[in-house]
C-alpha cells in the first residue's frame, strides 16, 4: 500500500507515547489499515505530524494490495478543507472539538480505544500485585484488555470514525416504507 504525507510537521501531532496510548493507537492503526485493505484502498493520505510517520510507513509496506487508483485519508483532530479520497480515517483525541462528519460522507463505523473503564482495570492490577495475588493480576489484566477498545464509549481517550463517501442519490423515502 502506498502512505502519502501532506502537512509535513504542521498536522495535529499524536505524541510519542508508551503504554495504554501507544497500545491504543497501535489498535487504531490496525483498525484504518484493515478496513483500508478490506475496501480495496490502495493509497492513504496522513494528515498529521511526523511522530507516527515511521509506523505508518511500516504499515503500509507490511499491507499489499492491487493498483486500484483508490485513495483514503487519515485526519487527527480536525479535518481539512479538501478531502480527496473515497474513505475518510477521522481520528480525534478526548477532548478535541466535537465537529461533525461532512454531509457528503456517511459513517461506516465508530470505535474508541482506551476506555475510562481501562483506568480502574490499572487501579485493580496495582493493588492485586501491591497484595501478592498474580491470579488476579492475569484476571484484572484480562478484564482489561476486553473493556480497552469499545464501540460507543464517549469518553474514551482515542475515537475513530471510519467514513464512506456518498456517491450515489437516492430519493427520499416515503413516510411509512
Amino acid at each position: 500500500m502506498q502512505i502519502e504525507w501532506v502537512d509535513k510537521g504542521r498536522g495535529v501531532a499524536l505524541p510519542e507515547m508508551e503504554g495504554a496510548h501507544g497500545f491504543a493507537l497501535s489498535h487504531l492503526f490496525d483498525a484504518i489499515f484493515a478496513d483500508a485493505y478490506q475496501v480495496g484502498l490502495d493509497t492513504l493520505v496522513w494528515c498529521g505530524g511526523p511522530e507516527w510517520w515511521s509506523e505508518l510507513e511500516l504499515r503500509a509496506e507490511l499491507t499489499r494490495v492491487r493498483q486500484s487508483g483508490r485513495r483514503g485519508l487519515i485526519a487527527v483532530d480536525t479535518l481539512p478543507s479538501v478531502i480527496d479520497g473515497e474513505r475518510l480515517y477521522w481520528i480525534r483525541r478526548r477532548g478535541s472539538d466535537g465537529s461533525t462528519v461532512p454531509t457528503a460522507w456517511r459513517r461506516v463505523r465508530d470505535a474508541r480505544w482506551y476506555t475510562p473503564q481501562v483506568r480502574w482495570w490499572g487501579v485493580a492490577i496495582r493493588a492485586s500485585r501491591l497484595a501478592g495475588r498474580p491470579d488476579r493480576v492475569d484476571w484484572a489484566m484480562a478484564r482489561m484488555r476486553q473493556d480497552f477498545g469499545q464501540d460507543g464509549d464517549g469518553q474514551a481517550e482515542y475515537r475513530l470514525a471510519i467514513c464512506r463517501l456518498e456517491t450515489t442519490c437516492q430519493p427520499p423515502r416515503p413516510e411509512g416504507a
